[in-house]
């Protein structure tokens, strides 16, 4: 059962990313106004195909997301490197500075940056990096810990094998590996912010949609052009219950 929801889940997601790359070589055709379909059945208040504007505001989500994913990982990875060195006050710095980070309110910080300072990309960032990278480098961290305590681990060692020589023979391909189960996790958590954010009118503000300001815009016509809620909703529903079921699996 397991097997054949993933499958339904991955075969969704490809159907969006696919729909996605069409969109987002097209989206200045997609997104034009048209005042003969205002507010028809499919259309939204500005006369645009709720469909094909769900994919474009895909496109735009994804093209947001990807160097802020990129950056989130990044750091995880160094952040829990630190981990390879049994240093105390590396250690304790490391923890310290995790347990920080985690108990801020990101979100919080992230809207208060964006109603006092600026509107735009900056917000999400800020929003993605304090909410995501602790947790990225919990994961990464605790997985270092415990192959720490592998007998391999402790032979390498006691040949003179130098923390970079673990890292990349030893750790690296471990830590691969539980990349590939809870990338997953991570894409779910970024489209939240992104989506959240738009939908308070705080995240990046691009000349093309996102999934928060469609969602935005729906909420204004829930009597008149419910569709415009719905066509932009279920989908996204969809797509982050896909990545809980892929991210939901034994990273080995």
């Amino acid at each position: 059962m397991k097997k054949t929801l993933r499958f339904i889940a991955a075969f969704w997601i490809s159907l969006m990313c696919l729909g996605a790359a069409f969109a987002f070589f097209q989206k200045d055709q997609l997104e034009v106004h048209s005042l003969e379909h205002v507010l028809h059945p499919g259309y939204d208040a500005f006369g645009r195909n709720c469909i094909l504007l769900l994919f474009s505001a895909a496109a735009q989500s994804i093209k947001i997301m990807l160097p802020v994913g990129a950056l989130c990982l990044a750091l995880a990875l160094i952040l829990s490197s630190f981990a390879l060195f049994k240093n105390e006050r590396i250690q304790f710095t490391l923890r310290a500075s995790l347990d920080t980070l985690s108990s801020l309110p990101g979100f919080l910080i992230a809207l208060a940056i964006g109603v006092l300072f600026s509107k735009g990309a900056f917000t999400f960032w800020i929003g993605s990096l304090l909410l995501v990278v602790p947790s990225m480098t919990r994961y990464f961290e605790s997985l270092i810990l415990k192959l720490r305590e592998e007998d391999y681990i402790h032979a390498s060692e006691a040949l003179g094998a130098r923390p970079f020589h673990l890292w990349v023979h030893h750790y690296r391909p471990e830590l691969l590996r539980l990349l590939a189960a809870i990338l997953p996790f991570l894409i779910m958590r970024l489209i939240l912010i992104e989506t959240s954010l738009s939908f308070l009118g705080l995240g990046a503000a691009p000349e093309h949609e996102t999934w928060g300001r469609l969602l935005y815009q729906g909420k204004d016509y829930l009597l008149e052009a419910p569709w415009i809620m719905l066509i932009t909703a279920a989908p996204l529903c969809l797509t982050l219950l896909s990545f809980h079921l892929l991210s939901d699996q034994d990273p080995h």
